[in-house]
This record gives C-alpha cells, structure tokens and sequence, in this order.
C-alpha cells in the first residue's frame, strides 16, 4: 500500500476515534443528567382557601414506618395550622380538612424517599381540594424532612399565589 494511502487510512481510523469517543461522552452526559429528576408539583381546586383557623387532621398511614405523619404535622405547625394527626376513625369533629399522604423509598446504597405524595380533602364527601407531589431520583435525593418541607412548601405556595 502506497505512503499515501496509510497516512489517509491513518487519519480515517483516528478521526473515527474520536467521534465515537465524543459521541460516547454526549451518551454518557445526556443519561448522567437524566438520573438527576426532580419533579415538584402542586394543585388546588380554585376558590378552595386555608386560613390560619384551618384545622387540619393528618390520616396516619399504616405503611408509615419512618415518621413522615409526625414531620409533616411539624412542617404545618410551622405554617401556623391547627394540626393533629391519628387514624382514620380517630378524627376530631372540628377537623375541616383531611390530609393523607403517600410515600414511596428506594434502595440506592441508602433508603430515600423517591415519591411524596399528599394530598388535601373535606372530610364530608371526601372531596379532594387540593394536592401535592415530589417526584426525586437517587442523584437528586433529600432527606425525608426537606422533601416534606418542599413539598409541603409547593402546595401552600400554589395556594398562596391563586
């Protein structure tokens, strides 16, 4: 094979290289950031309004194993809202909101907390009427009491701005 013809097969194979190797990083960046979700979200039903005379009794869930009942009764309490919490069957007759909420833990080295959820009812008819949800992979994770802060800070934050 002529000089030449090396040299331009040389340069063919190094210039292949290389856009394999740039082409691999942009995967590598592209699926590294998308490991980094976070997705807060908050509804309310319009015309539904929480004043600070609210009172607001939180359903404990029996899956509930770590405690988030009592972090987000701290967290409303933090808010100046009349709170207690309990079972279902335990609701006081001055209680004009029920609150129930959900949770999802991963494993990823540590338990996390990838999915909150709560959510806001009338205890006649149980209408919901207001929501909030946090959605958090393993790279974006928080502890338990921040993703109660946030989450909770979403859905007052929606009411506050309607």
């Amino acid at each position: 094979m002529p000089k030449k013809q090396r040299n331009a097969a040389r340069t063919l194979c190094k210039s292949n290289f290389f856009v394999k190797l740039n082409s691999w990083c942009c995967l590598t960046l592209c699926l590294g950031l998308s490991a980094c979700t976070s997705d807060p979200s908050a509804y309310r039903v319009p015309g539904t309004d929480f004043d600070r005379d609210s009172v607001f009794f939180i359903v404990r869930n029996p899956e509930d194993e770590r405690g988030l009942a009592i972090l987000i009764q701290e967290e409303m309490r933090g808010n100046s809202f009349i709170v207690s919490v309990g079972k279902e069957d335990e609701r006081p007759a001055d209680a004009g909101l029920v609150v129930r909420y959900g949770a999802q833990w991963h494993w990823d080295i540590t338990w996390y907390l990838l999915e909150f959820q709560i959510t806001v009812h009338q205890p006649e008819g149980d209408l919901l009427v207001a929501s909030a949800h946090s959605y958090r992979t393993s790279l974006a994770r928080k502890t338990p009491s921040n993703v109660v802060r946030d989450t909770i800070g979403q859905l007052l934050g929606e009411i506050d701005e309607q």
